[in-house]
């Protein structure tokens, strides 16, 4: 089984971004002594006040701090980006990181960043399986073709194909049904986000592969799954030192409109401890480690992608749960 982490990039209003610069090249080069095997970042646009460093030159920037390990986008928003230009900016990546690239995608919540793209968020779905349709087509043809909605591209010759053959793969995230659903049809694996708790992630994967069935596909090389990750020297000391920077987190996610975060926000209001259980994976290394035995045994997730950090938590807070699940590796 697969562990990767994904390092925040989000910085509370005032942090000098020179400092956590150099926290994150930390990260990662703890990551690769701890043998974990990916590391992800996220795209988000105009989030002030909060701070936030962009994906794809931080991607760029960690390669030479990586040894082994992949690099993920978790995940480039295609919906309201140009296709053509994010297909070749990931080839660049791909030759980069010799062919270790794993692209996440997904189509974006924010109505924030939808109006500054000049987007309509009501045509995000359409948008993206165009635009997905011409990322491949980049990659694998000599020349792209495409007439639909959204776009129309006449016989135009990529700059790059990547060096993996026929591309990187392409994990589809979304958290509704129809989101599954263009994830089992379009995408080489589902990417699940951390906010469903267990017994809904149940749910959604049976979605996702009985549509994998009723398509007469196979099923998915690799079932990845992120989850919100603190270990810490005992479980009840990791679930005090982490609920705040955690139940922040969420709260401004609610506040941004991201959906099962906002139906929930009462729930984790009231009880965020309760909130929490079957939903993040809190507390010393033996139990981090069992539970994710659990999500290989029992769910077959065969790559999980650790969230370690979220504004409020100290380096060496972050530091020491790379390292312990190191060791949760080494028992699995």
């Amino acid at each position: 089984m697969k562990i990767g982490v994904f390092i925040n990039s989000q910085y509370s209003p005032g942090n000098a971004i020179g400092p956590e610069v150099d926290n994150i090249i930390e990260q990662v080069r703890e990551a690769e002594k701890a043998g974990l095997s990916s590391v992800w970042f996220g795209q988000h646009l105009v989030t002030g006040p909060i701070q936030m460093l962009q994906m794809m030159p931080l991607l760029a920037r960690i390669i030479p701090e990586c040894g082994d390990m992949l690099i993920g986008s978790g995940v480039v928003l295609l919906a309201m980006q140009n296709p053509v230009r994010i297909a070749e900016e990931m080839a660049t990546l791909d030759w980069l990181s010799d062919g270790k690239l794993i692209v996440g995608a997904g189509i974006g919540y924010r109505h924030e960043e939808f109006e500054v793209t000049g987007i309509n968020i009501r045509t995000r779905g359409k948008r993206f399986e165009e635009a997905l349709q011409i990322v491949r087509q980049c990659w694998q043809s000599d020349k792209i073709h495409f007439k639909g909605k959204h776009f129309s591209i006449g016989n135009q010759i990529p700059s790059l194909k990547p060096k993996q053959l026929n591309g990187p793969p392409i994990w589809i995230a979304g958290e509704v049904e129809p989101s599954i659903k263009r994830a089992a049809l379009m995408g080489d694996a589902w990417l699940p986000l951390p906010v469903p708790n267990r017994a809904t992630l149940i749910q959604l994967l049976d979605i996702f592969r009985s549509e994998r069935a009723k398509l007469g596909l196979s099923q998915v090389k690799e079932q990845p799954l992120m989850r919100e990750v603190y270990i810490g020297e005992n479980n009840t000391s990791a679930f005090a030192e982490c609920e705040s920077p955690l139940y922040d987190k969420y709260k401004a996610y609610a506040d941004w409109g991201q959906s099962e975060s906002s139906s929930s926000n009462d729930e984790f209001s009231q009880d965020f401890r309760n909130f929490s259980n079957d939903r993040f994976l809190i507390g010393d290394t033996t139990s981090v480690a069992d539970n994710i035995k659990r999500y290989r045994d029992e769910l077959c997730i065969d790559h999980l992608i650790c969230r370690v950090q979220w504004p409020g938590l100290s380096q060496e807070q972050v530091l020491s749960t790379i390292r312990r699940l190191g060791k949760c590796r080494a028992k699995l």
